[in-house]
């Protein structure tokens, strides 16, 4: 019983420490949203989404291993909500900015792109070549 709860405790633990680090994967990425431009916002975001998807793999594994020892209330942590709570907020917040960053992107291609027609319109700029036409008076 004394070796039960003492492996329950370290899982515990240890899915704590996990949650820790996916809050901290996500005040990361929110800090490279916030600071970063948006050029070196994918070469910076993938290396902690896969992260992210690592520390989910553990923290399945260890969810697996909690359940398979019973006690469901045990596993109930405020501090793990808590922990949960935060990394969503992040999640949203990160989201919503990409969200609005592509849609500002999608808005200065269609002004750029009615700009190209205005300009090919009046100065017709798609004509690249100019071909002489020389006629010659038969005598």
């Amino acid at each position: 019983m004394v070796n039960r709860m003492a492996i329950m405790n370290a899982l515990l633990q240890q899915r704590m420490d996990l949650y820790t680090q996916l809050l901290e994967c996500t005040e990361l990425q929110k800090n490279i949203y916030l600071n970063g431009e948006q050029e070196e916002m994918l070469s910076s975001f993938l290396p902690i989404s896969y992260r992210w998807d690592s520390i989910r793999r553990e923290l399945d594994d260890v969810q697996q291993q909690l359940q398979a020892l019973g006690d469901a209330e045990t596993q109930r942590s405020d501090d793990v909500i808590q922990i949960m709570k935060r990394t969503l907020e992040n999640i949203h917040y990160i989201q919503n900015g990409i969200d609005q960053t592509t849609q500002d992107t999608s808005e200065n291609l269609q002004s750029v792109k009615q700009q190209r027609k205005v300009m090919n319109a009046y100065y017709n700029l798609k004509q690249q070549d100019q071909i002489s036409l020389y006629f010659d008076e038969k005598k």
